[in-house]
């Protein structure tokens, strides 16, 4: 507005002129502009990141405040003009400059970009920046603007979980490797102590001899338990144990369980019970060795707090088809034992956690079991629980997942006519267990069949009476009897009719079961029904004493109705039982097989060739991977045990070289691996290798004696099967059916001579030691004499002959030479694979004479070895030679005593 004096024509003032317009519009531009003003002072003054705005040359146009607080700049001010070359270091402008020139060529952002930024005279900083192109009005690009957010610390708390979790894996594959070698290291003298357990009971024991042999082979067993709980308690804390998906068979997965585990129940008075409700799917998609191992632990832990009673498996269904896509099962464990008290139960579950710990003494164990046990329940998508009642037993509950396998359609089909088959079929079970007779009565009766279940004898001959002898002989045609593999085709007396079955345990209260058996037989010879022992592995029934008493079928309890059926439905088709048998005889020396035994341990070489000719087979032996290879360049034999880790050439390369050699004879020679590794993946690298199949250290009798069948008839050995997928376990991968193959026939060779006695004459030293060293002519004290060796170690630990002790002192000499040699080579050659193995098994040796100074400095040298720390271990190496011959002098001065007294 403009005011001003109003004038005439004369120029005389004759009023007051005002001018004025409208201002709003101009005058709220103004006040925005001002606020923006104040807005963007107040961001660039305030906030700690960095805001900049640069010209086309990457010239500050302005920063903020913070961004001067970082430039450690007097004011935001002094960078105007400025460019990133004046402040940081020539590298880190140069990738700026690059950067703007490329936004400002593409008009595209740069968006949340870390960067390292680099200061000539401070530590290096991380920011993370926004860069976009700075634009005119018109949308010309004129510049680049940006900002950026220290974030050094971050950057730093990220390295420190880095390298946390960088540690925390190095800790967890250590932990793995521990208990890897923790493994190998246990089992390898474990395969000694069962080994020579196994050897001497083949030998003549008085009774007391053989009750601590007995001893020995538990305690060596239940180590080697404990041993598979830390393993698996392990791969499941480390997240490397998968649950398989294959088709099962889930009745047959928890009879295994439950009749793998009857033996033990028996033993201890207790009944074992096995209830499957008839809507239980058969076959199913899941792991069953996993299932197993979950029913087996929580069995096994029910025998071992029972000592009188029954334990019941019952297996029913919580969910499924058609409601749900998947089956949901219930398992329940019910013992009779101990109970668990209520404040007790919600640790019970936990890692090494007993109800008591007074019960770790008095029964036993690691408190692993059911820790695993849950935690394999959670992988199969279940939960487990508890209920007890002190002094009156505990339930132990669990739910798992499976979805539905495929049907056999053919095979259900086949069942289903062979109950339709025995419908109506008259069963009469004789058995003092309540609760097992009325549990197998219940289960015939839903498939059709007229079951009467009594408890004694007396009342088992009325039934009997009633059931099979009260009305007229029927007009049916008599069958010959079938037991086992022979047919009693010269016998005319008409027995099992297939009018009825008796079903009788073997262990009645009152008696034996086979008597009863004869004197219900008597009653009526000629109308004798199909005969059913139910017996456990605790009282084993042989082939001959089964046909004594006309007994048609053995089962094993707790016997399914499905196998009950399947046996009656085999005798009255006169098929031949799988369950009553010819005990096998022992393969004669006239027909033994000859193998090649490669094992560098000289004590474990010792096991496997006593064991191997003790079953009438001949062995000939090597010490590394390269002479096994040439020995079966040379010589034809019927297998090769090959172990793993020997000097050389390992047991895999040497496996490859041969599998290699092959392909040009179209030939395969079964090759085993001896392993005392325990891992899932030890076991596949064998196989993959071209292993057909493995034993672990310590040996399961057992698996040789399965291995050895499969030998002998021509069944281990399958080219290109080795190459199998990894993901099937390796108990899927070793197969006990294989397709057919040419190898080496099995030749029945001469035994090799003994081995000659490697003791040196008494006024000699050692191998490898002076004769007139300070060792070899300095006596030792009776007491250092057991503070170096015991060498009566192996009569306690493996109670062997003298003539087997003297055997084994004479091996220890040999080898202590040997892997003294082979450690001094090592270490002038830098080879850290050769001194592994030298000291692992020069500790190995010494730690069965419990030599414990020779054995830590073996074990120090070995430690470092496989570190890679050899010039280390150099320094050590005195130390061992001077154990190692110290142990070699006294070696001699037993051998020497031991002469005298003998003549």
């Amino acid at each position: 507005m403009l005011k001003g004096p109003l004038r005439d024509a004369d120029e005389q003032i004759t009023g007051v002129q005002i001018l004025f317009w409208d201002a709003t519009e101009r005058k709220n531009a103004e006040q925005a502009f001002e606020r923006e003003r104040y807005l963007l002072h107040a961001l660039l003054d305030n906030i700690p990141d960095s805001i900049y705005f640069k010209d086309c040359d990457s010239r500050f146009l302005r920063i903020s405040r913070g961004m001067s607080r970082k430039f450690q700049l007097d004011s935001p001010e002094v960078a105007i003009g400025k460019t990133d070359a004046d402040i940081f270091t020539e590298e880190h402008a140069a990738q700026a400059r690059r950067d703007e020139l490329q936004i400002m060529e593409s008009g595209e952002p740069m968006v949340s970009r870390v960067e390292r930024e680099t200061w000539p005279d401070r530590p290096d900083s991380w920011c993370s920046t926004t860069k976009m192109p700075l634009r005119d009005a018109s949308g010309t690009i004129v510049g680049t603007f940006g900002i950026s957010r220290d974030i050094t610390e971050l950057i730093a708390v990220e390295q420190q979980l880095r390298e946390a979790r960088d540690a925390a894996d190095h800790a967890n594959q250590a932990k793995s490797d521990f208990l890897a070698n923790m493994s190998h290291e246990i089992r390898t003298p474990m395969n000694g102590v069962i080994g020579m357990a196994e050897l001497l009971r083949n030998t003549p024991l008085n009774d007391a001899q053989r009750s601590f042999l007995e001893m020995i082979d538990q305690s060596a067993h239940s180590l080697l338990r404990i041993i598979n709980d830390i393993l698996d308690f392990s791969k499941i804390e480390a997240g490397k144990l998968d649950l398989e998906s294959i088709p099962f068979d889930l009745r047959q997965c928890v009879s295994h369980a439950a009749k793998s585990l009857a033996a033990r129940a028996a033993q201890n008075s207790v009944e074992m019970i096995l209830e499957l409700e008839p809507d239980v799917p058969e076959r199913l998609l899941g792991d069953a060795v996993r299932l197993r191992q979950v029913l087996v632990n929580l069995v096994g832990n029910a025998i071992k707090y029972t000592e009188d009673g029954e334990i019941t498996i019952r297996v029913s269904v919580a969910d499924g088809p058609p409601v749900a896509s998947d089956y949901t099962l219930h398992f329940a464990v019910t013992d009779t034992g101990i109970g668990i008290p209520l404040d007790k139960q919600s640790k019970i579950f936990e890692a090494f956690s007993q109800a008591d710990v007074s019960t770790t003494r008095q029964y036993g164990g690691t408190g692993l079991g059911l820790s695993i046990s849950g935690q394999l329940v959670e992988m199969m998508r279940g939960r487990i629980w508890l209920e007890s009642e002190v002094g009156v037993g505990s339930t132990f509950h669990f739910t798992a997942c499976f979805p539905a396998a495929e049907e056999n359609t053919t095979a259900v089909a086949h069942t289903q006519a062979e109950y339709r088959s025995l419908k109506g079929m008259p069963v009469l079970i004789v058995d003092d267990s309540h609760a097992s007779r009325e549990t197998l009565r219940n289960a015939l009766r839903r498939r059709g069949l007229q079951v009467t279940s009594v408890g004694n004898a007396a009342e088992a001959k009325t039934a009997y009476q009633e059931l099979f002898l009260d009305d007229q002989p029927k007009d049916t045609k008599n069958r010959t009897e079938t037991v086992g593999n022979q047919e009693n085709v010269g016998n005319q007396e008409t027995v099992g009719t297939g009018e009825g079955t008796l079903i009788v345990d073997h262990a009645l209260g009152e008696g034996d079961g086979l008597e009863l058996i004869t004197r219900l037989h008597a009653l009526a010879p000629s109308r004798r029904p199909i005969t059913i022992l139910l017996s456990t592995t605790a009282q084993p029934v042989s082939f001959e004493v089964a046909e004594q008493h006309h007994i048609d079928v053995v089962l094993q309890k707790p016997a399914l109705q499905s196998e009950i059926c399947s046996a009656i439905r085999r005798v009255l088709n006169h098929e031949t039982s799988p369950n009553v048998s010819p005990e096998p005889v022992p393969p004669q020396a006239s027909s033994g097989l000859r193998f090649l035994l490669a094992e560098d341990g000289a004590v474990n070489r010792a096991v496997f060739v006593g064991l191997l000719e003790a079953k009438g087979h001949h062995v000939t032996s090597v010490e590394d991977g390269q002479a096994a290879v040439e020995a079966w360049r040379q010589e034809p034999f019927s297998a090769i045990f090959m172990d793993v880790q020997m000097p050389v050439l390992d047991g895999l390369e040497a496996t490859r070289i041969i599998r290699h050699e092959e392909l040009a004879s179209g030939q395969h020679i079964p090759i085993i691996a001896i392993t005392a590794a325990a891992m899932e993946s030890d076991y596949l690298r064998c196989l993959e290798a071209g292993m057909d199949d493995y034993l672990s250290k310590p040996v399961d009798f057992a698996q040789l004696d399965r291995l050895l069948a499969l030998i002998q008839t021509g069944n281990l050995g399958y080219p290109g099967d080795h190459l199998a997928s990894t993901n099937s376990t390796p108990q899927a991968a070793a197969k006990d059916q294989a397709s057919s193959y040419t190898h080496h026939p099995a030749t029945a060779l001469k035994p090799p001579p003994p081995a000659q006695n490697s003791q040196a004459p008494n006024n000699q030293a050692p191998n490898n030691q002076a004769p007139n060293s300070p060792v070899a002519n300095t006596p030792v004290s009776r007491l250092q004499q057991q503070l170096l060796i015991n060498l009566d170690a192996p009569l306690s630990k493996l109670k062997c002959t003298p003539q087997q002790h003297r055997q084994l002192v004479l091996t220890l000499e040999k080898e202590t030479q040997q892997r003294l040699s082979e450690v001094s080579q090592a270490l002038d050659n830098h080879d850290d694979k050769l001194l592994v193995r030298a000291s692992h098994s020069l500790r190995s040796a010494a730690g069965l004479f419990e030599a414990h100074a020779l054995a830590e400095v073996a074990a120090r040298i070995e430690e470092l070895a496989r570190a890679g720390q050899t010039s280390r271990a150099r320094s050590d190496f005195s130390n061992l030679r001077q154990a190692a011959h110290a142990i070699l002098a006294e070696i001699q001065l037993w051998l020497s005593g031991e002469s005298t007294t003998s003549t």
